[in-house]
């Protein structure tokens, strides 16, 4: 429950988050009679806008399944994109268990020590394609940008 409330803590003045659904639509949910949908990947904000919130509103509760991060995120709105890092990087926290299992593997690391790090799936676009430039100089921001086009 500290991760929900952090989460919904963190973006209170963005949007609005429930905790509870209203009865009519949790009974919906309960008997299986919701909405389910994979969202389209690289969908710009237009997706979203024309044929995901009409479903939204009309429904209630919409279920995406295999869903990603795959929202296009050249072209949006900057505080739609500052949202998106907000969620990504400031409101969603890691369990207590994937917390301690990281301390630990950095303490036998640091214990064990010399090391290296290698990730065996690392792109040099990950950071472009999360969208977010946090304290990223303007010349900088413009690579991470022009990185999302190629």
């Amino acid at each position: 429950m500290i991760f929900l409330d952090h989460f919904i803590t963190s973006l209170r003045d963005e949007v609005r988050i429930i905790k509870i659904l209203p009865p009519k639509v949790k009974k919906r949910v309960e008997l299986g009679l919701l909405y389910s949908m994979p969202p389209i990947s690289w969908s710009n904000i237009s997706y979203y806008e024309n044929q995901v919130l009409p479903l939204l509103l009309k429904h209630k509760v919409i279920q995406l399944n295999r869903t990603d991060a795959r929202l296009a995120n050249n072209g949006l709105p900057g505080e739609i994109q500052k949202l998106r890092c907000r969620v990504n990087f400031n409101a969603l926290r890691f369990t207590t268990q994937i917390e301690e299992l990281g301390r630990m593997i950095v303490k036998v690391l640091r214990e064990k020590r010399p090391f290296l790090a290698l990730h065996l799936r690392y792109e040099m676009d990950m950071l472009a394609f999360s969208g977010c430039a946090h304290d990223c100089y303007s010349k900088e921001e413009e690579e991470l940008t022009r990185m999302r086009w190629i």
